[in-house]
């Protein structure tokens, strides 16, 4: 099965790390602006716990600019096919969890009701933590979206971050009975409450 996945978020919240930590389970210190989309692909083998079987997943990652304009972020032939989002913050930056309202106002209105994963990274930086739990809590309830905490310095929950994800599109696409499969598994904090409340 073919799934594509966009990452968006402000600049230097790690998007490129981590996409690079979980293709080839390497970090670099090097800092390098990602100029419009960036495309990686992957193919894996995962198990969907609903059905008790393994599915093969070709995966297409775009990573797109954090400073892309809002004009061309408009541009739907980036988000063409998307099935799922993974929305990123810095939790060493409290200005890009509070960005990220518009990032999700500003993709294109069919992409906003596909399933959505916020992703708080860096959480390796304790000492410069500006994001408190209650913070990435209200994150997940705003969105009604799950919320991972993870470090694509040290590989924390990196793999888990694009794994649960697939995971929910393809149980999604198998059948009407698949669940978000949210739960407290893979280091998610909470399953979100319902409603659209601002976070910040």
């Amino acid at each position: 099965m073919k799934i594509k996945l966009c990452l968006i978020g402000d600049r230097a919240v790690g998007k490129t790390s981590l996409v690079k930590r979980y293709l080839t389970d390497h970090f670099s210190e090097e800092y390098r602006h990602t100029m419009g989309a960036k495309v990686y692909k992957r193919v894996v083998n995962l198990l969907l716990e609903l059905r008790q079987k393994m599915t093969e997943v070709d995966m297409t990652l775009w990573d797109i600019m954090g400073d892309l304009p809002l004009a061309e972020l408009k541009n739907e032939s980036y988000f063409r096919g998307v099935q799922g989002l993974l929305v990123i913050c810095d939790v060493t930056r409290r200005s890009t969890a509070e960005s990220l309202d518009n990032w999700i106002a500003t993709v294109p209105e069919s992409v906003r009701d596909l399933p959505m994963f916020i992703i708080v990274n860096k959480n390796d930086l304790i000492d410069q933590v500006e994001l408190d739990e209650d913070d990435v809590f209200r994150l997940g309830d705003a969105f009604s979206s799950p919320v991972l905490l993870t470090s694509a310095k040290t590989g924390n929950n990196v793999q888990q971050a694009f794994e649960f994800l697939a995971k929910s599109i393809v149980e999604g696409q198998l059948g009407p009975d698949a669940d978000f499969l949210v739960e407290q598994r893979f280091g998610v904090l909470e399953r979100p409450a319902e409603g659209s409340a601002k976070a910040f």
